[in-house]
């Protein structure tokens, strides 16, 4: 454990989003959130080959409608 001031520094854990391996947070690591650069590329890889998406779920506005009539 470092220390900081005196004080012992606090060790965080976190999952790698791509292959799930606990890994300690650590800001001098390149590749967070993951653990390497091969899980970094492969998270890439998937939002280009659009494996990954962020679902709209926001309603249709008023003005969504008038802009989709008059277009």
């Amino acid at each position: 454990m470092s220390e900081q001031q005196g004080k012992p520094s606090k060790i965080i854990w976190q999952t790698c989003p791509n292959c799930q391996t606990k890994i300690q947070y650590r800001k001098d690591n390149p590749f967070r959130p993951f653990c390497s650069e091969r899980c970094k590329n492969s998270d890439f890889l998937g939002w280009t080959e659009e494996k990954h998406r962020i679902e709209d779920k926001l309603p249709f506005s008023e003005l969504d409608a008038d802009f989709d009539e008059h277009h």
